[in-house]
């Protein structure tokens, strides 16, 4: 598999972990982040709650995976 760019969106306090995006497409989802402050501030909440290694299945973590994946 090819390598590509990426850049940081966000880290823990502590900068052990952080959430990154592929620069080819960072313009359309930091788009689709920013167009409006309902998905800005759910994707914030989302990704502080990965970051700080809580796992609220209520918000995120819920989807029903297909066996053979």
């Amino acid at each position: 598999m090819a390598e590509r760019a990426c850049k940081q969106l966000i880290a823990s306090q502590d900068g052990k972990w952080a959430i990154f995006i592929d620069t080819v497409n960072s313009a359309e989802i930091i788009e689709y982040l920013n167009r409006s402050p309902k998905h800005r501030k759910k994707f914030q909440y989302i990704a502080r709650l990965i970051l700080e290694g809580i796992r609220n299945t209520e918000t995120y973590d819920w989807e029903n995976i297909n066996d053979r994946c």
